[in-house]
């Protein structure tokens, strides 16, 4: 006899009464057992689900501490909108960014509530509000906002954030735009003049930059200074690093600029055969190099690829990053 039963409900479904009724619970007296204070507003929240996501509150309900009598935290010293955005979180698992924002841009409140998360350890929040920030700019270098909120950053967080961290990355990656365009240019250079921590972690990050009259050679040697320039493209997801011998590349940038009239800065992209490629980040790990070289007689240059790129024939062939004939191949050799 089968007792099977079809119609028994997944533990999915039987979440959604729960969580529904968490979430109505925000903001709403019943059951409350605990007062978060901010100004002239109260916040009614349940210990239970206040303190089990937050160790500022549960340290502050444990004992030892008036709150733990009172059942009262004065939070008055946070942004009331902030803060009851990150107790509606704790109910919901989500946030929404107010219309209303006092002066300042969405990519900012998500920046502020980061910094909120952070002081009372909601670290769930604190990963969704970044990937929130970034999410939302997916071409950081050409979104305005997104320089703003960089000193925003700055000021909220400490040294050792995940926040500074990534968007000093994210800028020192896409140095050429943001120098690239005089108006963008203005911007960046008031922001570096604005927020010296930040300008600093941009030189300490960036390492050797080359100048040659007046102009920037999109230069970048790793830290042990291995005499390799490393770019790369961000025209496809996870672009490989292109890495060339960096004397060989600055007696391009010469020849390019006595004999052709033009300053090199940057090599070409082999894979969309357009002049995008920027500084790459330093390459420290042992990945294995796949060689390339230049068939044209007047150019005969070489290149070092961390993806193996192989068609039919056992060869692949690409733009040349220096004199774009399409001539740049390889056989399926590895760098020894």
């Amino acid at each position: 006899m089968d007792l099977a039963y079809s119609g028994c409900p997944s533990p999915s479904d039987l979440s959604i009464p729960l969580a529904k009724g968490l979430s109505e619970r925000f903001g709403n007296g019943q059951y409350s057992d605990l007062t978060i204070k901010c100004g002239d507003k109260n916040f009614q929240g349940h210990k239970v689900v206040v303190c089990s996501q937050s160790e500022f509150f549960n340290n502050a309900c444990k004992g030892g501490f008036k709150e733990s009598d009172t059942n009262i935290i004065d939070c008055s010293n946070d942004d009331q909108k902030l803060l009851g955005t990150l107790l509606r979180f704790l109910y919901t698992l989500k946030y929404a960014v107010p219309d209303v924002l006092d002066g300042l841009i969405p990519l900012e409140y998500h920046v502020k509530l980061h910094a909120l998360a952070d002081f009372y350890q909601v670290v769930p929040l604190q990963t969704l509000s970044m990937a929130r920030f970034f999410g939302e700019e997916n071409c950081p270098h050409e979104q305005p906002g997104v320089l703003n909120s960089i000193k925003a950053i700055y000021e909220s967080t400490t040294a050792e954030n995940v926040f500074r961290t990534t968007v000093m990355e994210l800028a020192s990656r896409n140095l050429f735009y943001l120098l690239k365009d005089s108006d963008r240019n203005v911007q960046f250079s008031k922001l570096l003049l604005a927020v010296p921590e930040f300008a600093r972690d941009m030189v300490m990050n960036l390492g050797p930059i080359s100048l040659k009259d007046g102009a920037m050679a999109n230069v970048r040697l790793n830290s042990d200074s291995d005499g390799f320039l490393y770019y790369q493209c961000s025209c496809i997801p996870n672009s490989p690093f292109w890495r060339f011998d960096a004397s060989s590349f600055r007696k391009w940038q010469e020849i390019s600029l006595n004999d052709l009239g033009f300053w090199f800065e940057a090599p070409y992209c082999p894979l969309c055969e357009d002049e995008k490629m920027v500084p790459g980040c330093c390459v420290q790990d042992e990945r294995q190099w796949y060689e390339y070289s230049c068939a044209n007689n007047g150019c005969k240059q070489t290149g070092e690829c961390s993806q193996k790129f192989l068609g039919t024939d056992g060869k692949a062939v690409f733009v040349c990053p220096f004199c774009a004939d399409d001539q740049f191949s390889r056989d399926a050799r590895l760098r020894t």
